[in-house]
């Protein structure tokens, strides 16, 4: 079994259209994959189209059994999800890559959990926007490898959520079904440890 955690302390950097994306790619490749939503908006399952009484809450506080907690939302692909009772819930606070980095770090040596980075996903890249190219190459020069091929800008990505749809089911042949792909592709080939391809 392999736990990977989309994070960034920043709102509106495509965390839950990664998660869900990179999911169902996954999930498409027979990989059977298991989705958990730590958002109290619920957005997980709202771009799902689902909604359950039983969420995360429930298995963190209660107690409940988290196979009775989770939903089948396509095949190989099952969600936990989330609702307004997890927003006492204060996860780490995380300001920035680097201070990512240290809390990983921080978990490894003082809590003896193994955590490791698989990669640094850039979103929102517009290849024509001056921007956008420095910040991959800056991201490139500090982290290298664990750096994966960007998710270019498309509104095809914006769109999927409101007719309750990945990426491939409501677009594949849409620049962000491309992008999304070469991700789940990447994600299965890294290394978990090193962040460098097997």
């Amino acid at each position: 079994m392999r736990v990977i955690a989309v994070t960034n302390q920043k709102g509106g950097t495509g965390k839950t259209t990664t998660v869900v994306n990179l999911g169902f790619a996954l999930a498409q490749g027979w990989f059977r994959t298991l989705l958990v939503d730590l958002d109290a908006q619920r957005n997980l399952g709202v771009s799902f189209g689902i909604e359950s009484d039983r969420s995360l809450y429930h298995i963190l506080v209660e107690g409940a059994d988290r196979n009775a907690c989770a939903v089948s939302v396509r095949p190989n692909l099952d969600l936990i999800p989330s609702n307004e009772t997890v927003a006492s819930m204060d996860y780490i606070a995380l300001i920035g890559v680097k201070q990512i980095l240290n809390t990983i770090t921080m978990v490894n040596e003082v809590l003896e959990h193994p955590v490791f980075i698989s990669g640094i996903v850039p979103t929102f890249y517009d290849v024509r926007n001056w921007i956008s190219r420095e910040v991959l190459s800056t991201l490139k020069e500090h982290f290298g490898a664990w750096v994966l091929s960007p998710i270019r800008v498309n509104t095809k990505l914006r769109k999927a959520p409101s007719h309750k749809q990945s990426i491939f089911e409501y677009d594949p042949h849409s620049y962000g079904a491309q992008d999304y792909q070469r991700l789940a592709d990447e994600v299965r080939h890294h290394d978990k440890k090193t962040g460098t391809r097997r």
